[in-house]
């Protein structure tokens, strides 16, 4: 290991890599199960209890992303792996999938959430003009628009890419 400092320093990190990507897991799988039962579900109620489990994952997912980051980019730093092509691209493809998910789950759920006058989640506000501001009879449309299986694909595929670049260093 190109790298002097300790090593224990480097386990350590390594562990809250880690430890952040199973948090981060974690969180998504709330998120997920909504996202595939939303789909089916058009009782009110349910839909805003369902839409309020998604969101209160959002802060956990946002930490553990920035964990995740944060100690990647330290590791690459601590054993030079940011001169290799396999951890820069690892690290563009977990910005890629962060935004294809965006426009896939985050915003099409969050028109539901306002459209039915719930809150948005981590304190956010509606962004988008007045006139386009999602309305109660748009929630079926928006929900029957949703792709759960295509979004799970994309973060499945990705994460493992991800996992084969970050054990296997193929470049």
């Amino acid at each position: 290991m190109p790298w002097r400092g300790g090593i224990m320093v480097y386990r350590w990190i390594v562990f809250v890599h880690v430890g952040a990507a199973l948090v981060f897991m974690l969180a998504h799988g709330a998120s997920a199960s909504v996202a595939f039962r939303l789909r089916r579900e058009r009782d009110v109620a349910r839909l805003g209890a369902l839409l309020d489990l998604s969101g209160a994952s959002y802060w956990a997912m946002s930490l553990s992303f920035l964990a995740i980051l944060a100690t990647g980019i330290t590791l690459g730093l601590m054993v030079e792996w940011w001169r290799t092509a396999w951890f820069w691209t690892s690290l563009v493809l977990f910005f890629a999938i962060t935004f294809v998910m965006t426009p896939l789950v985050a915003i099409p759920y969050n028109k539901v959430r306002v459209a039915l006058g719930l809150d948005l989640p981590m304190g956010r506000k509606w962004k988008g003009p007045a006139e386009e501001l999602p309305q109660p009879e748009d929630v079926d449309e928006l929900l029957d628009s949703s792709r759960p299986m295509v979004v799970a694909a994309v973060g499945v595929i990705g994460i493992l890419i991800i996992l084969w670049l970050m054990i296997l260093k193929p470049f």
